[in-house]
């Protein structure tokens, strides 16, 4: 919380989340939708990797429910995870200033198309 403070205060724009099962049920699909789609780039990085292809997802009564079968923890797959959830809220910062990006490389011709929104 005083981290969230501190920033507002320095001027950004921040938002304090707290993480629930209803979120984390939400947001994984989100990444899926991403992986599968291949609209997403990650850096090679080995545990990263690691950790992606150790999550099984489960259908329960409650909704998604994705599970680790792995030896190693979620940590950069849950930060990453979080990430595509903030950039895929329509309408929100992280979202518009990542779009506005984008276009401007594709105006540029350093990116062959964009994406539909």
């Amino acid at each position: 919380m005083s981290a969230v403070q501190s920033l507002t205060r320095a001027g950004l724009n921040c938002e304090l989340f707290v993480p629930t099962a209803k979120a984390h049920a939400e947001e994984w699909p989100i990444l899926g939708q991403r992986l599968a789609g291949r609209t997403l780039v990650l850096p090679p990085h080995a545990r990263l990797r690691e950790e992606l292809l150790n999550l099984v997802v489960e259908m329960g009564p409650t909704g998604v429910r994705v599970i680790d079968k792995g030896q190693v923890h979620q940590d950069h797959a849950v930060a990453v995870r979080g990430v595509c959830a903030s950039l895929a809220k329509r309408g929100g910062g992280a979202f518009l200033s990542l779009k506005a990006e984008y276009e401007a490389l594709v105006a540029a011709g350093k990116v062959r198309s964009a994406p539909a929104w």
